[in-house]
């Protein structure tokens, strides 16, 4: 508890110190819709946005096999393929500045389920109507 307080206290003190930080928000922007999907068949939409224009967005995820750039940011599809193993996984975003330094952060959970043999499950959610992804990647 020590420790966390004052990293706090030192944090707080260098941004006082710098004049402020460098960004007016510290939160980027990022929307995954459907909350959850099936292996094999299923499409995940991500939409990013960084606080500032010039900044760039990386997704990143356990479920991905690296990193995906978001240079002008915009809309990300992910196919689910079936060597995605079912489980929640953790959508990220970082927005980096140009001199590459870290300056916004988002974080998404989703659930990856397996389909049943032999068992009628529900469909599959659909994407939204107006999302056109300008990446493609499949995991």
């Amino acid at each position: 508890m020590k420790r966390i307080l004052c990293a706090a206290v030192l944090a707080g003190a260098s941004l006082w110190l710098s004049g402020g930080p460098a960004h007016a928000s510290t939160v980027a922007s990022i929307k995954v819709s459907p909350g959850w999907t099936y292996t094999g068949s299923g499409k995940l939409a991500v939409t990013v946005a960084c606080p500032a224009s010039d900044d760039v967005g990386v997704v990143f995820s356990k479920m991905l096999s690296k990193s995906v750039d978001m240079r002008q940011g915009g809309n990300l599809l992910i196919e689910v393929t079936d060597q995605t193993k079912a489980g929640r996984y953790e959508i990220g975003l970082m927005c980096e500045a140009p001199g590459k330094w870290a300056v916004a952060f988002g974080e998404k959970s989703v659930r990856i389920f397996r389909p049943l043999a032999g068992w009628h499950m529900r469909p599959a959610p659909a994407l939204p109507a107006h999302f056109k992804p300008s990446v493609t990647v499949t995991t």
